[in-house]
Order: structure tokens, then sequence, then C-alpha cells
């Protein structure tokens, strides 16, 4: 994740169901992602409290396998 794209993160939203949020990411690579907060998240236009609590789970579970490597 460190080494991702922001291509690649747009990869990753559509892999968690959450590809409508691309938009929102056009600027987010890997490094960004991973130390994204859920008042960022708002910022970013992310308005949705479901899809917030959603990527605020994944974001924890890449942040703790790019720690793994």
């Amino acid at each position: 994740p460190l080494l991702w794209t922001e291509a690649d993160v747009a990869l990753w939203l559509q892999y968690i169901g959450e590809g409508g949020l691309t938009s929102c990411f056009d600027v987010i690579n890997g490094v960004l992602l991973i130390n994204l907060d859920e008042e960022q998240l708002t910022n970013l236009g992310v308005t949705n409290v479901s899809s917030r609590k959603k990527l605020m789970v994944a974001i924890k579970e890449v942040k703790e396998r790019s720690q793994k490597v």
C-alpha cells in the first residue's frame, strides 16, 4: 500500500465495493490513504456514515498488512 498510486487506490475502492467514491480520492495515494481519519474522509466528501465506517475498517486492515511486510 505504501507504493500505491492514485489509480491503485481507485482500484482498491472498487474492490471493497466503494467505487462510487473514486472521485473523492483522486489525489489520494497509498501513503495518504493509510493515514486518513474519519474527519478527513468527511472533508474528502464521504458524507455517508456507513461508507466512512466501512472505509475506516478497510483502511485499518490495509495499514496493518503494510506494517507486516
